[in-house]
This record gives C-alpha cells, structure tokens and sequence, in this order.
C-alpha cells in the first residue's frame, strides 16, 4: 500500500507498510490507524487543492506551530532562546488558528516551543482537533501518566522526546539528571503503548554517537518508533564549533541510511530528507512556515523575520504574503545547506526582500 498522501504526509518518504508493522498495537488496531491516517490526508489533500485552485495561494501540507517560547531548560545554542515570552497567543488563538488550519487543507502540525507542554490547557487544545496529525517536540520532563494515556488513546498526536544522545551528551547540553527523566519518561510511554519518538540535535561533538548502532538500538529498545535528527543550525554566542559539516557530514547520512533500512525503525533527517529531488528546502518549494509564540509567520524557525501575524490576518490571508512569496522567488534558495538551514546561510543576501516587505525581526 503506497499512497503519496499518506507517504509525503506522514514521514518524507517512509514506507506506510513499515510504519504498520512497528506501531504498537494489535493488528486490528494498526489497520484502524492507518486507515484514519489516510482518511486524513487524503481529505486535507483534495481541501488543499481545491483552496490552491480557488483562492490562487501556496497551502503547505505541514505548519509549524511554537505554542510558547517558554521553557523550563537553557539548552546551549537554542534557536527559541532569543524569543521574549510576553503576548503570547492564548488557547482560544491557537484553537481557532487549528481550526483554520483544517478547513484549508493542512494536515500536520508540528508543535514546538520553548516547551510547548509548559503551555496551560495544551493536551486539551490538541485533542480537540482530530482531524490534525500533531508531532509534539517535547524535552519530557512535563510527560505523565495522564499525557501518557490520552497519546494512547487518540493516536494523533505523536510525542518526540528529545535528548542529545547519552547520558553524558544530553545532560551536558540540557542540564544535570535531564537524561534520567527524559528515560522515563519513555519507560512511561512504552508502558502505556503509546506511540511515540525522539528527536536530537545533530552536532559535530555527537554526531558520531547518534548514528552509530548502539544509540539507535537503544532508542528501539525503550520504545521509540520513530526518530527525527535535526542538523544543527548556529544561534547566539555559545553555539561556535557545534555545526556538523563536510565529511563527517556524508558519514552522519550514510550511517542513519543505513539504519533506516535495517531497523524496525522511521528515521527522518532534516534538513537533508526535505530537499528532495529540487533541491529546495520546504519553505521554499511546498510554502511551509513557522507560526511563532505571538502569532508572526515566519518561512521558518531559523529564519527570524516577518511581515504577517494571524492576529491581524486570517490564516489564509498570511499565507498570501508578498514577502513569504518573494522569499520563495529567491534564485539562492537551492541546493543542500552547509550550515542546516539555507534561509539561515542566505540572511545577508535577502536583506533587500526584507526590507522591500517591511518584515521585521521576531525574536
């Protein structure tokens, strides 16, 4: 069974008969949730087109979505760090944003922060849109046995719990004894059969470990049925020296490569399985964007600028802005990154679309 929808929709490629066969789960049970997957982005897909061809605007199949850029860590490096904290969106702002989100044809909101579960009422928000399929990064420290049991029973809302590799890398990076709760955490999830995954920032001080067999083993072993590494993209003085680059970077994509089609397993690494064949990353070719804590749209999280907020426009009103349109028209925007994030690399060189567009930084 390959659907394109389905394919493109869930994991940047990934077999859906694999993603059935690891998902936790009685075989009836898996049926069902594959059935509902495709239900969904089948639906969102024909909405999609039929807004694209009506209303003449980019609708991506994805959004991502910082609920709040507060947190409860001071990872090293962290793009979200330079974010202020006030005025941020509430739950009814959120709740409508889903809402529109919906009715023009998204289909997967990935939720990040900050810390997006320090956000209040956040668990009910999410649960109330079924028709979305959430990928929810989280550090795990907020993960309980109440969390714990709706992910299992709704089955839409996908956690990535995210750690730096062992106990060593995470706790250096995140802060002492992080890697112990974010372990149980997991243990919690796994007891409860819920489905869920990790994510990792990608340095050239972890590299090595993330792609090698013991990490990627143990991350089956606690339960993880999916795994998303993220390239590392530099932000704020203490981040120097942690970009992973050239052939330690052809090694890195050759290991997981290589896990990927030998584990029991969906691994995805970005920014390198979202380029595809145009060599263009998704803010560029499928119109994707990044929604920040005080509602502006940004082409995406690395890239701090905007010219458009959800607050004074409809979703579909954003989404038509001349300046997320001339940023996508612009020639240098192809070809893999070296640094993760080709927007990031290209700053100085769109000053004048940000300029032109009167965009202004966001963070």
């Amino acid at each position: 069974m390959k659907n394109r929808a389905l394919d493109k929709g869930l994991a940047f490629g990934a077999d859906p008969l694999k993603i059935m066969r690891i998902w936790p789960g009685s075989r009836l049970e898996k049926y069902a949730l594959l059935a509902r997957y495709y239900g969904i982005f089948s639906k969102s897909a024909r909405r999609r087109k039929k807004m694209m061809e009506k209303e003449s605007v980019k609708v991506p199949h994805s959004i991502i979505l910082s609920t709040t850029m507060k947190c409860n860590l001071a990872c090293s490096g962290c793009y979200s760090r330079g974010y202020g904290t006030d005025n941020e969106l509430g739950a009814e702002e959120i709740d409508s944003l889903l809402d529109q989100a919906e009715d023009i044809g998204v289909s997967v909101i990935v939720v990040t922060g900050g810390e997006p579960l320090m956000k209040r009422g956040m668990l009910k928000t999410l649960l109330a849109h079924r028709r979305l399929i959430f990928f929810l990064y989280t550090n795990g420290l907020f993960i309980d046995e109440d969390f714990a049991t709706a992910v299992k029973k709704n089955r839409n809302i996908i956690p990535l719990v995210s750690l730096e590799g062992d106990k060593i890398h995470t706790d250096s990076r995140r802060d002492s004894g992080v890697y112990d709760k974010v372990a149980s955490a997991m243990k919690l999830l796994d007891e409860k059969g819920a489905a869920f995954g990790f994510s990792c920032m990608v340095t050239q001080e972890n590299y090595r470990y993330l792609s090698g067999e013991e990490f990627v083993n143990s991350m089956i072993g606690r339960g993880c049925r999916i795994g998303f590494y993220v390239d590392y993209v530099p932000s704020g003085a203490d981040s120097a020296g942690t970009v992973i680059c050239g052939r330690d970077k052809d090694i890195f994509r050759q290991n997981i490569s290589g896990h990927r089609a030998g584990k029991n397993i969906v691994i995805i690494h970005m920014p390198d399985d979202e380029y595809g064949l145009m060599g263009r990353c998704m803010a560029a070719a499928e119109g994707f964007v990044h929604i920040n804590a005080k509602g502006d749209l940004e082409p995406c999280p690395f890239f701090h600028y905007s010219a458009d907020n959800i607050r004074k426009k409809t979703l579909l009103e954003a989404l038509r802005s001349q300046f997320l349109a001339d940023v996508r028209d612009y020639p240098g925007l192809t070809g893999k990154p070296g640094r993760g994030c080709v927007l990031y690399e290209n700053t100085r060189d769109l000053m004048p679309v940000i300029e032109k567009n009167g965009a202004v930084r966001t963070d």
